[in-house]
This record gives C-alpha cells, structure tokens and sequence, in this order.
C-alpha cells in the first residue's frame, strides 16, 4: 500500500490518495560514479501498478465514495 500526499505552496498536506496493492513495474537506471567529490543524489523515474485507489481530504475522509478500481480508469 501506499500514499500520495499533495501538498499547496507553503508544503502542506490539502489531499492524499491511498493507494491499495501498490508495486512497482519498472525503474530508471541509476549512474554510479566512485570519482565524485561532491554529494550526488541519486534520481530514478518509476512506474507502478496498483488494485485499487482512494482520494481523501486534508482530514482523511474520503472524497470518493468508494474504492475506484485501476481498470476502470485508464490513462
């Protein structure tokens, strides 16, 4: 499981989407560099598949009525 929390402009929570059966599909490579001196984070683009979502408010009560199912909703 898993959630997306969505933030406004001063970093605070205004919503969250709960997220049921959460797994990643796919993962960016990652570069590796032992010369480096300076402090490098490492940056990664993901893709994940889920059963089922939920949009809740700032108070965790749901704006949905019910749980929405991923196949139903496709990009």
């Amino acid at each position: 499981d898993g959630t997306l929390a969505i933030l406004n402009s001063n970093y605070n929570t205004i919503s969250r989407v709960k997220f049921w059966d959460l797994y990643p599909t796919s993962l960016s490579t990652l570069e590796f560099s032992a010369t480096d001196a300076d402090i490098n984070y490492f940056i990664a683009s993901t893709t994940f598949s889920f059963l089922y979502y939920q949009i809740l408010g700032k108070d965790n009560q749901p704006l949905t009525p019910e749980f929405v199912n991923q196949s139903l909703n496709t990009r």
